[in-house]
């Protein structure tokens, strides 16, 4: 039996923030990139952050650890073409993201 049958999800919450906590600048020079490119985050107030650059089927490529100077340079090594999405969390909780496009 086949049926005409639609799936549909929600793939975002809806909340409250506190402003004052999530208030981050995020810089990306240049986008689109073809050897690297740099992610800089501004107003993190000294905080480790992570990044995760993840793939449109949801595959990670590639993770990195910051310092308290919010700036993460992301090589292209093993980046095939495409537009991907940056992640940018703190201790699992997401904070900012965006999209990356490698030429």
């Amino acid at each position: 039996v086949i049926t005409n049958t639609t799936l549909n999800t929600i793939d975002f919450f809806l909340a409250i923030k506190d402003p004052s906590k999530e208030n981050l600048t995020v810089t990306l020079y240049p986008n689109p990139f073809k050897t690297y490119t740099t992610i800089q985050v501004e107003n993190m107030n000294g905080r480790a952050l992570d990044l995760q650059i993840v793939d449109m089927l949801g595959k990670l490529i590639s993770t990195q650890s910051s310092d308290t100077n919010g700036l993460f340079k992301v090589e292209r090594n093993n980046i095939a073409a495409g537009l991907y999405t940056y992640i940018i969390s703190e201790n699992g909780k997401k904070l900012s993201s965006g999209k990356l496009i490698a030429e």
